[in-house]
C-alpha cells in the first residue's frame, strides 16, 4: 500500500514539475545548438534585434551597395555558339 501512494505522489510530483523541466531543456539545448551555428540566444529580448555594427556598415538611402560581382565564364563548355539542338521529326503513334 506504501508503495502505490509513494507511486501516485511521484506522478502528481512528475506532472507539476514537467512543463519547468522541459523549458529548461529546450533552452538549454537551444542555446547550445545556437553557439553551435554562430549565434547568440537572447532569451526574454525581442528576437532581430539589430546589433550596432550593423547599422554602421548601412549605405545610405537611395544607394547601392553590391558586394559580390560575380566573372563571367568566357570559356563555354560547347563551344561557346551553340545555337540548338539537331531537329527530329515526331510522328504521334497512336
Amino acid at each position: 500500500m506504501k508503495f502505490f501512494i509513494t507511486l501516485i505522489v511521484l506522478f502528481f510530483l512528475l506532472r507539476l514539475l514537467m512543463p519547468y523541466i522541459i523549458k529548461w531543456v529546450l533552452q538549454a539545448f537551444v542555446k547550445r545548438t545556437m553557439r553551435k551555428g554562430g549565434f547568440t540566444a537572447t532569451f526574454g529580448q525581442p528576437p532581430f534585434q539589430q546589433e550596432p555594427f550593423q547599422q554602421q556598415h548601412r549605405a545610405p538611402e537611395g544607394k547601392i551597395n553590391i558586394d559580390y560581382v560575380p566573372q563571367e565564364n568566357k570559356a563555354k563548355p560547347n563551344g561557346g555558339d551553340f545555337k540548338g539542338g539537331e531537329y527530329i521529326d515526331y510522328e504521334e503513334v497512336k
